[in-house]
């Protein structure tokens, strides 16, 4: 047991008594009447029953049935008992249950003539009286806190307060400016050089695709964007994160593109390592090229590979003398 379940009864005792009409249960052929909800002694537990005069589907008909239900959302499991009795008369048994859930805990009384039939005298000057005793016994206390709301998701689901707006062809995308230039030096001199543009609070993107600069802005809002990232558009992200000397985002998608490198993509990468910037993406492309050396291996077009890549791959295959 937790030092919070010790600090509270696992068990307790329910029970109340409901006084309900005969004319209302006559005049209800659909659905069911509900008691009040009452709380047990149990931190978040509360229960009511609901009394179906007439059964809950077309199968229960002519049957009457009644429901304990039980709410219990800091608590995992419940088991307990209860007994029923109408008008201080005690009828049928004790009923028990394990593991109840939010759907309650269903049990038979009689047949609907049954219950409206004098002799059983379920009804004293038109009213029937329920009293409902019982047990319950929990298992557990949920003890995990909902997650809050970052502050970035808060941020990025708040259209109306956003104040730059990046215009891609025909296409815009809006963010936050102050996030905008926290996240890039180079966008925040561009806010404020004085062209038209930028009074305007536009910063028009012509050489990126506007799934880049989509992506891009996600990462600002510190979203999850690696399942966006492949090997179509990684190149252009690295390109852009470079440009724009958006330096946790070069790092992250170098991370990335070094897991997937393969024979294929290689070539691809190595050369885009130069044009970014990409220190460790470009060292880890040597070091996989020269792996392959002297191996009679097929690697996707190599013969477009960049003459740097090439000369720094060769003066390493061979070791220097002074």
């Amino acid at each position: 047991m937790s030092l919070i379940e010790a600090k509270f009864a696992n068990e307790c005792r329910i029970g109340f008594k409901w006084k309900i009409k005969e004319e209302d249960l006559r005049n209800l052929l659909e659905g069911g009447l509900t008691s009040k909800e009452f709380k047990a002694n149990i931190p978040g537990v509360k229960y009511y029953i609901v009394l179906y005069p007439n059964g809950r589907h077309e199968s229960e008909k002519n049957h009457v049935l009644f429901v304990l239900h039980l709410k219990f959302e800091m608590i995992k499991n419940v088991n307990g008992f209860f007994t029923l009795s109408f008008n201080s008369f005690p009828h049928g048994t004790r009923f028990s249950f394990k593991n109840c859930d939010e759907s309650g805990f269903e049990r038979y009384l009689c047949t609907r003539d049954a219950l409206f039939d004098t002799k059983n005298k379920f009804f004293i000057d038109g009213f029937m009286e329920v009293e409902l005793n019982g047990g319950l016994e929990t298992q557990g206390i949920k003890r995990k806190a909902p997650d809050s709301v970052s502050l970035t998701e808060l941020l990025w689901k708040n259209d109306d307060e956003k104040d730059v707006t990046f215009v891609v062809g025909e296409k815009e995308i809006k963010v936050h400016k102050w996030i905008l230039c926290a996240k890039s030096h180079v966008f925040k001199i561009e806010l404020k050089c004085g062209l038209k543009e930028t009074k305007e609070n536009k910063i028009v993107i012509t050489d990126f695709s506007f799934e880049t600069v989509q992506i891009v802005v996600e990462h600002f809002y510190e979203r999850e964007i690696k399942d966006l990232i492949n090997e179509k558009n990684a190149s252009e992200l690295l390109h852009f994160a470079d440009k724009y000397n958006i330096e946790p985002l070069h790092e992250f998608i170098q991370t990335l593109l070094i897991e997937k490198l393969s024979q294929k993509n290689i070539v691809e990468f190595a050369n885009a390592s130069l044009t970014s910037n990409a220190e460790n993406l470009r060292e880890c492309c040597i070091c996989f090229l020269i792996s392959f050396a002297g191996k009679k291996s097929f690697i996707t077009d190599i013969e477009e590979l960049k003459d740097e890549i090439a000369s720094e791959m060769c003066r390493r295959l061979f070791f220097s003398a002074s």
